[in-house]
């Protein structure tokens, strides 16, 4: 697994820290630990769909959900990182 720099040398968890080890879970089918580590990697992996059908038909209004999806992620992303900051909880 790669080292999270932030947390080296600040040592606090970034909004990304727990990705890696949530797609490890995730591939292995254990949904709900993925989630435990990092609860914002399903709406990024549908955000990415998305993209990936917007980019492909080409879509009139394909932007705005674009843009949901992924205010959606972030949204998930800082609640989460501000919950562990609250809680001290670093989900490992």
């Amino acid at each position: 697994m790669f080292t999270c720099y932030f947390k080296k040398y600040l040592g606090l968890d970034c909004p990304g820290c727990g990705m890696q080890r949530a797609i490890d879970c995730l591939i292995h089918g254990q949904l709900l630990k993925s989630i435990s580590f990092n609860a914002a990697l399903i709406p990024l992996v549908i955000t990415l769909l998305i993209l990936i059908f917007q980019l492909c038909l080409k879509k009139i209004d394909g932007g705005k959900w674009i843009v949901v999806s992924f205010c959606c992620t972030v949204f998930i992303m800082f609640v989460q990182l501000i919950s562990k900051f609250i809680f001290n909880n670093n989900f490992q």
